[in-house]
This record gives structure tokens, sequence and C-alpha cells, in this order.
């Protein structure tokens, strides 16, 4: 038999929490009106989100929901019949429309195989449609490899793949009369009939007692043998929690009765409880207390009464029926740190608000009051926005969020473009994953971060050992290293237009392209170390600042701005082009050393104040219209090449060619090359090299003259 589809109906409530997502309109005009006045006056609230189920017809009752978000129950059709449906992508579906006979879904697994009853038959519903069991028999739970708890005949039973039923054996317990529940294990909770609960597991049926009471009843268990129902007090029914041994009793909400009606995997318990003034209200158990859900944000005023919660998932939902005759799935889409000040591990309940820990469906808020660390153990979580720290008044505390091997998929915004927001309040730190860009407002202090969508930085960035990153360090943006720190950045490409700060021996290595752009600058100092794998280009205005530090530009530098060494001094490895309006700067008392290939492009410059020294161990190639100013001293020991052959160089202070330092001289004419070289193609062909030095020149090495254009030297020309 398959299911036939009928019409549904959606509500969405909105709250004051900023971010963007598939909103519904209803939602989303109300989020935008809210966002526009109470960004940041408050601290961040939980907020939740109503999805009306539908109906067939006529009233609707649910049952349960897997972690898909899936729910099963029971609606009235058009023709006054009760049939089970699915709820599946916002549709409503009849599972079962044989006339005459009524039916209920009991219960789905995350497959959306739902069990239950049809007529006096036991039901499966799965790829192959809907299967029945023997007559007397209903089906009340189902586990994930689809193994069916129930009943039949008189006895608690499983079903077979089959559908054939086994009795469950009570031994000297007596005989049981239902099962209702069932989790992964294979364990089953239910009640005997001398209705206590009980709970069988590994062949063994055990008692679990009541709470002062004549009686029992057990509803759910999951799979870490946690079960739920109700037990009988001195003055009524209460919801209970079964663990280790023991029957807790979770109160109610002021009436004389509660019923606890199922518990996922991390210990959330919903169901139904009645109030001081009577009336029945769906409950959610969490943070160690039994809370109304009709009073959470986004839920509040919807003009009826949700009365019982019947299950709940994974994900951050459950299903409750509500005073009007419908159904309802509530979604929690932001969850906010409300726990210890010492702090919390991102995947329990505990601290959380509602005691809802981040899920798929949740926009995060870390802003604490006082100062926390949230540990992210190692496992893969998903959830929509994250927010560490945060704006509040009030809230001073400091948010750290701590990745110790886990993983957190983003999969929406939080701000703008950004997945996820790091406060002035705010810290990222340690080792793991963390996608969606990141905008860093605060700290991140990587030991092993990989932030595959991008760091945005405009705070502070360190650490001590690896993040995996393409990094935007943007203005007001600071990457600093100090005493002991070495630090990998590894990414494709990466840009700064902040501050990057090395001192006392730190090391910097970065894997990618490196731009370093306007009123950017890069300082180096006490013995620190930075290494560029991948091409550096430094803009007009951008400053490298070298004080006893050592630069290694392995993929080249292209220097458009100032690269400034002060009177520590500097190693630079690698090619360096300095190009028109770029400037190499060497203080007084300075000594650098080159020991890559350098070149001076026309209207570049190298200026030597008095006092200091520069070395270059790699080729020098000083192109016609470079400029060379100070006093400073030059020591050439690889090769120098003047113009663009031939070419004019221009030198203020010393030059000393050192023994092993090759000077290419080229001829091309008996006319010394002027800046004309520079922009005339004939003249600087008919010209031949001229280097002039203002202070004093030695001459060590090798002087090649090489013939240019042809040109033929003849007795008695002279190049002077």
């Amino acid at each position: 038999m398959k299911p036939t589809t009928q019409r549904m109906l959606l509500t969405a409530t909105a709250g004051p929490r900023c971010w963007t997502g598939p909103l519904r309109p209803l939602a989303l005009a109300a989020a935008a009106a809210a966002c526009a006045s109470a960004a940041h006056a408050g601290p961040a609230t939980s907020h939740w989100t109503l999805t009306e189920i539908g109906t067939l017809g006529g009233k609707t009752s649910a049952t349960a929901i897997n972690n898909a978000g899936q729910v099963t129950g029971s609606s009235v059709d058009a023709g006054g019949t009760q049939r089970a449906f699915l709820y599946s992508n916002q549709l409503i579906s009849s599972l079962d429309n044989t006339a005459g006979l009524s039916s209920s879904g009991a219960a789905i697994n995350d497959a959306g195989q739902i069990t239950g009853q049809v007529g006096r038959n036991l039901f499966v519903y799965g790829d192959n449609g809907l299967s029945l069991g023997p007559d007397e028999s209903a089906g009340s739970a189902i586990s994930a490899r689809g193994q069916v708890a129930g009943w039949s005949g008189s006895c608690a039973a499983t079903f077979s793949a089959a559908l054939r039923a086994s009795c469950l054996p009570m031994a000297s317990l007596g005989s049981a009369s239902i099962a209702y529940g069932i989790n992964n294990r294979g364990d089953v909770v239910g009640q005997f009939d001398s209705q206590t609960a009980f709970v069988y597991s590994n062949g063994t049926a055990k008692s679990l007692g009541t709470l002062g009471g004549p009686k029992s009843i057990a509803y759910a268990i999951n799979d870490s043998g946690d079960v739920v129902g109700r037990a009988s007090t001195g003055s009524g029914g209460h919801a209970f929690l079964y663990r280790s041994g023991a029957m807790r009793d979770l109160g109610t909400l002021g009436g004389a009765n509660s019923t606890a009606k199922s518990i996922n995997s991390v210990g959330i318990v919903v169901g139904g409880s009645e109030t001081w003034a009577g009336g029945n209200r769906a409950f959610l158990f969490g943070n160690g207390a039994m809370q109304d859900v009709n009073s959470f944000n986004g839920i509040a005023g919807s003009g009826f009464t949700l009365t019982e919660a019947v299950g709940s998932n994974d994900a951050g939902q459950l299903v409750a029926n509500a005073s009007n005759g419908r159904a309802y799935i509530a979604t929690v889409d932001a969850v906010v740190w409300e726990g210890k000040s010492w702090g919390g591990v991102w995947d329990t309940p505990d601290g959380w608000s509602h005691g809802m820990a981040p899920n798929k469906n949740t926009a995060v808020f870390i802003d604490p009051a006082r100062s926390t660390v949230i540990t992210v153990p190692e496992g893969a979580s998903t959830i929509r926005s994250l927010n560490i720290g945060g704006g509040a008044t009030g809230n001073n505390g400091i948010a750290t969020l701590n990745l110790a091997g886990g993983s957190i998929n983003v999969t929406g915004l939080s701000e703008d473009r950004f997945g996820t927001v790091i406060s002035s309040k705010g810290v990222l730190s340690g080792d793991g994953v963390l996608t969606g860009l990141v905008l860093n407002r605060g700290s991140v202090i990587a030991t092993n971060l990989t932030l595959p969508d991008g760091l945005v930085n405009t705070g502070t960035l360190t650490g001590n050992g690896r993040l995996n990153a393409n990094l935007d360090n943007a203005p007001g943006g600071t990457l600093q290293l100090g005493a002991g720190q070495s630090l990998l950045l590894n990414g494709v490409s990466h840009s700064s237009e902040g501050l990057i700060q090395l001192s006392r021996g730190a090391e910097l290595r970065v894997v990618g392209t490196f731009t370093h752009n306007s009123g950017a600058e890069l300082n180096l100092s006490g013995g620190s170390l930075v290494r560029f794998d991948g091409s550096v280009n430094n803009a007009p205005n951008a400053r490298i600042v070298l004080d006893q530090g050592t630069a290694r530009f392995t993929g080249g530098l292209v220097n458009g701005g100032e690269l400034l060494v002060s009177y520590g001094g500097a190693n630079v490895h690698g090619p360096v082009s300095t190009v028109s309006g770029g400037k190499i700067i060497l203080s007084a008392n300075s000594s650098t050393a080159f020991y890559g290939p350098v070149e001076v492009q026309q209207g570049g410059e190298l200026r030597l104040a008095a006092s200091s020294t520069v070395t270059f161990f790699g080729s020098m190639q000083q192109r016609t219209g470079a400029l060379l100013l100070g006093k400073g001293s030059i020591l050439y020991e690889g090769a120098l090449s003047v113009g663009a052959s031939p070419g004019l160089g221009v030198t203020e202070g010393d030059v000393s060619f050192g023994s092993h330092n090759l000077y290419l001289a080229e001829i091309g004419g008996t006319t010394a090359c002027t800046l004309l070289c520079a922009t005339d193609e004939a003249f600087k062909n008919s010209s031949y090299d001229r280097y002039e030095v203002g202070g004093k020149l030695h001459f060590g090495g090798t002087l090649k003259i090489v013939s240019w254009a042809g040109f033929t030297g003849q007795a008695g020309q002279s190049f002077a």
C-alpha cells in the first residue's frame, strides 16, 4: 500500500537573534526588524521555531520523530477515519487507506521505517510499502536496524524481519503486558502485568521499581541504557529517569502528575505535565530542571498550548501535540552557553540553553558573563553559525572555544559573509577543523587549526604550530609571534593590510602566495625568521622592517613599497626585485646581506645611510634610472650588471667588488649611456655601460666586457 499525500501548513516564529538562514517569510520579516533594533543590545538568547505538521483532514496527533525530522502518528482523514501518517519534507502522507480500518504510527527510525497498528495488526512501513504482522499485535518501537518491539496477544514481544512475534521471557517476574521502547542494542522496556516498569537486556528482565507508589511504566530507552517513563508517588504519578540502577523523580510543572515519553542519545527528556492550575503542558528536562516548552523564546505567545511532547531527536527537535488538535515540531535554532564559568564540553548538553547541545539546526552563541572555556573533543558536528564572545552589556567574560581534535562544520552565516564571528571578547584555539569563513575580532591561537574557507583577521592571530587557512590580515589585524613560537601558515593565497610582528627569535613560514597591501607592515626583530614559499608582492605604501631578522623569499619578492633594515641588520634570501616607487632603505650602522638575485628597476631606490653596509652574494642588476643613494658601502660578491644592456648605474657611496664578483660591462658604441638609455632604444644600442661611483671604488674579481648589438671595437677608441 502506498501513502496518500495531503496538504500541510507551516507556522514559523522569529526571535531577536541576527543571523542569515533559510527562514520563512513570516520569520524573516520579524527577524529583520528585531535585528535592526536589538543587535548586541543584550545577551544572546536561545530561540525556537515551530513547524505545524499539518493534517489529513481532521485532528492530528504525533507520536515520534527521527533524526531527519520525519514524524509519525495519526491524523483523521476527511472521511473521519484515523490514519497512520508520515511527515517528511514538509508533506504529510497517509500510510494506509484501507476502508473501515483505523491506523496509527507509533515509532520511526532514522531510515524512515515506521511501526504501529492497522486495525488489530502490527505493521511496518518501509521502502516496500506497508507489511502486516499477526492478529492481535501492535508495534510500539523500532530500532535502527528495523527490530520492532510491541505486543502480541498477551505478551510483550519483539518481531523478526518476517514480523513473527517472540514473547519476552520474564522468568519469575511474571508476564509482561506490553513493550513500549527498544534501543539499538536490543534492550526493551515496557510494563509488567503487575503494572510496574521493566527493562529486558541480554536475556534477563529486571523490574525498575516505583517512586513509592504501586505502579510504574517505561516508555523509552536510549543506547546508554537510560530509561524514562512514569511512576507513582504517594500523591500522584511523576516522570522518572532511570540511570545507573537508580530511579530519579523528575518532578512536575506544579501539578500532581507528569509523564516522560522520550529520551535522546544525550539524555534530554521530554513529556507532559500538569501545572498548578490543572492544565497540561509539554516539558523538556535539561540542565537538571523540568522546563515548560510553551515558555521558550519563539514558542511563547503562539496562541495555543503544547500539551505533551512525545518525541525528541539529536538535532535539537521535539515533536508535541497541541490544544488546537494539531501537532508541531519545535526546533531550537539558537543555543547559548549558560553554564559554569570554568567551562564545559561542546557536544554535551550540560550548560547549553535548555540542555540542548549545538546541532545542525542551531546558531551558537558563547557570550559568558565570566570567562569560560568550551572544549570541542574529537568527533564531528554541524551547526548553522557560530559567535564566540559577544557585545552584550555586562557580559565581560572571555569566551574561549578550544578545539581538541574536534571538527565543526558551519553551514550558514552569522554576519555578512562569515559563518563564524569571534568578537573582541572571544578566543579560538587548539587543534581541529572549523569550516565556513571566519572573522576574528578577538584572538586566534593556532596549534593545528584548519579553517578551510579562510580567516579574516582584524584582531590578534598567534600560535605555536600550524594554521591551515587562507589568511586575510585586514586593517587593524595583527599576526604576532614571540619567543619560542613557530607558526606554519599553510594555504593557497594570503594577504595583509595589518601588522605582522615577529620578535625574540620567532619563526613564521608562509605556504602560498602573499600580497602585502598598502598600509601593511611586516616587522622582524630579535633574530626572528620569516620564510615565504610562494611569491610575495610588497605593494606601494606597505613596509617590511627587518631589525636583526632573516627573511627568506623562496618564491621571490616584488617590492613596490619599502624594505627597511634597522641598525640590527638583516639577512635576505631569494630573488628581490624593487620596482619603480619601491625602496630598499638601510639605516645607519646597519649590516645587510642579500643572498639571492637582486634587481633595482628604473624609479626603484636602494638607499644606504652613512656607516651602513650591504653585501650582495647573488647577482645585482642596477637598471638605468635606478637610484642608489646614500653614503653607505656596497660589497658585490656575486655579479653586477647595470642598465638594460647597456645602461647607466650611479652609486653615491663606496663600492667594493669582492674577489668572487663578476662585473659585466656591455659595449654597443662609443657613447656612454645616460638616462636616455632607459627610453631610447636606438641610443641604448649604440652606447656602452657607464657606472659612476661617488665614493671610493675597490676593484676585485672579474671584469667581463661583452659586445652589444654586433659592435666591434676599433683601435684608438676609448670608453671613459
